[in-house]
């Protein structure tokens, strides 16, 4: 599946080799207190909209808001939130 438009790709940091694509406006936050690693992605308004684990050989979504988009790859341990903001 194709990547979104206006997209970045980051290489989570203690992510097991994991990286995630998602819209350029959007960041990306870790938790690394826990044995699977937590991530938090906030959209351009802070606001949290997906918030997943990771370990070597799984991916868990942990919490998301209504009508998100994404796919895990897990042969190339990479996530794509497919999801674009909007802009007012």
């Amino acid at each position: 599946m194709a990547a979104p438009s206006s997209t970045k790709t980051i290489e989570l940091q203690h992510g097991y080799g994991w990286k995630i694509v998602l819209h350029e406006s959007y960041s990306v936050f870790t938790n690394i207190t826990t044995i699977e690693h937590e991530f938090l992605v906030v959209d351009q308004d802070k606001d949290s909209m997906f918030t997943f684990s990771l370990t070597d050989d799984s991916f868990t979504c942990i919490q998301s808001v209504y009508g998100s988009n994404y796919t895990v790859e897990f042969g190339a341990k990479t996530i794509t939130l497919h999801n674009t903001p909007d802009f007012e």
